[in-house]
């Protein structure tokens, strides 16, 4: 059994027949997203490269 097929088997057979089926394997380096706790804007980043996270409040 493929690994996809093993690991995403739902997608796979919804999707595998498609002639124009594309998977694509990533790693994401570097992610910023933006939260609130209790109505306060905080800035996340999480560097996978570096193993670094850091949370600090946004400022404008």
């Amino acid at each position: 059994m493929p690994q996809k097929e093993k690991h995403y088997n739902w997608s796979y057979n919804k999707y595998s027949k498609l002639d124009n089926e594309r998977l694509f394997k990533i790693s994401p380096q570097y992610v910023q997203r933006w939260i609130y706790e209790n109505d306060t804007p905080y800035v996340e980043s999480f560097d996978f490269v570096n193993g670094v996270y850091n949370k600090e409040i946004y400022k404008c």
